[in-house]
């Protein structure tokens, strides 16, 4: 008797986990992850961190050769720094570079020193 009673609360309760977990998918995230999942990876990108940043990051990773040093004089938020450092690896951060990122006037600006 004792035995039935923990699976039946085992079973509701998997049943509500399974509820409020598809609920979560369903209030909004679902059309988010089918527009990730019909998309390339480097749409997925896109998407994710915004079209401007992202065709910056492609510039820049074209102009500056891998072994290229640069230095973010300033950034629009500061989650912005970290995509730069992990988008543009293996290239470094210096405090002599050959490069600058900068945000000025709603963009950013790669400039070579």
């Amino acid at each position: 008797m004792r035995k039935r009673i923990v699976y039946s609360v085992l079973a509701i309760w998997i049943f509500f986990w399974i509820l409020f977990f598809a609920r979560g998918l369903y209030k909004g995230n679902l059309r988010k992850y089918r527009a990730l999942l019909s998309r390339s990876a480097e749409a997925r990108i896109s998407y994710i961190i915004g079209a401007e940043f992202h065709s910056f990051l492609k510039e820049a990773m074209d102009m500056m050769p891998k072994d290229a040093t640069y230095r973010i004089a300033s950034e629009r938020k500061p989650i912005d720094r970290y995509r730069i450092i992990y988008y543009l690896y293996p290239r470094k951060i210096s405090n002599e570079p050959d490069y600058n990122i900068y945000y000025k006037g709603g963009q950013y600006i790669l400039r070579k020193l």
